[in-house]
């Protein structure tokens, strides 16, 4: 649960639960003023819940990040904008991060390596710094270095063997064309003998 007070000088304290304050200087109000209005804080209250609400039906829908109108980041972002420490729509980032997780490595044991690596780049879009996403971007990219190599190899083995058979092939053409003028000069002697 969230407490907020509001000081004489316009300071509005958030305590947690068993946390300490975290003050955060609104404005600076007179003593007379109200920093912030119930009808406000209800209305905010009411939005916070309908977002909340289109959130989590968009992360149920796998409407991650796109579309990005009706994305479950957006209404996320938007609960975060209006409190910065609002504990389920954090949780839902983490949620979106995670389920893209789940995607990417699915994807990648699948071998489809192009969707993986789309997927963690918008895990990584959402949390830059998502442990997970970050060491299987390290993996992907890894494991296309070395596909590239053994393509480059590959290619190299299918030029050598294109060479060696055609190497192969003059050579058999070289020797026919021997073969035929020892026979013609065989021939010749006979002819002459």
């Amino acid at each position: 649960d969230t407490v907020l007070q509001v000081s004489s000088d316009g300071i509005v304290s958030r305590q947690l639960q068993g946390q300490e304050n975290n003050e955060l200087e609104l404005a600076s109000a007179p003593a007379s003023t109200p920093a912030v209005s119930a009808d406000s804080v209800s209305e905010d209250a009411d939005q916070i819940e309908h977002w909340l609400e289109l959130a989590n039906t968009a992360l149920r829908r796998d409407r991650l990040l796109f579309p990005e109108s009706g994305s479950a980041v957006r209404y996320f972002r938007l609960i975060l904008e209006q409190d910065a420490q609002h504990s389920e729509a954090i949780a839902g980032i983490n949620r979106v991060v995670d389920r893209y997780f789940v995607l990417a490595q699915a994807a990648f044991e699948r071998r489809e390596v192009e969707r993986a690596e789309r997927l963690v780049k918008r895990a990584l879009r959402v949390v830059p710094n998502h442990a997970g996403s970050l060491a299987l971007r390290s993996e992907i990219k890894r494991t296309i270095a070395e596909a590239q190599a053994a393509a480059e190899r590959q290619r190299q083995a299918d030029v050598a063997r294109a060479a060696a058979e055609a190497a192969a092939k003059a050579a058999a053409a070289e020797a026919a064309r021997e073969a035929e003028l020892a026979r013609q000069r065989r021939n010749e002697l006979l002819w002459f003998n």
